[in-house]
């Protein structure tokens, strides 16, 4: 789902890693708790300006056709996204291997969001709601 890895060459490059990885766990960590209150305005401040929203919800999941550009067009689609699922819990789980979110409704993994980050904001958000996808989420 992220496109992108940090780089590490020695250890001043994995101290830097370890800080982005900290600096996302924070970002994510807000995200869930603004997410929870089902609140734009607290979702927005925890986006960057420029941020930009993709939800890959496959057929027949509800989900914007486009990426959504900006912070208060991407706050409102977030919470619009994950308000579909009434009873879905918010958790912090590695998705590819960096801090993201796992949706529960019904004891089944019903999406999947990553983030990227620039100026310790949230730039990027990945959810991914096709079933499809989810299966091995699932599995076990």
């Amino acid at each position: 789902m992220t496109p992108w890895r940090f780089r590490s060459e020695g250890p001043r490059g994995a101290r830097a890693t370890a800080a982005r990885t900290r600096h996302l766990h924070v970002a994510v960590q807000s995200l869930i708790t603004a997410c929870d209150a089902r609140s734009i305005r607290l979702v927005k401040r925890v986006l960057h300006a420029n941020a930009t929203l993709l939800v890959d919800g496959g057929s027949g999941i509800p989900a914007p056709r486009r990426a959504t550009r900006g912070a208060v067009s991407v706050a409102a689609a977030l919470v619009n996204t994950i308000s579909t699922y009434p009873d879905v819990t918010l958790t912090e789980h590695q998705v590819n291997a960096l801090p993201g979110i796992v949706m529960r409704a019904d004891g089944r993994i019903v999406g999947v969001i990553s983030v990227m980050l620039r100026c310790r904001a949230i730039s990027a958000i990945w959810v991914v709601l096709n079933p499809e996808k989810l299966t091995h989420w699932n599995a076990g």
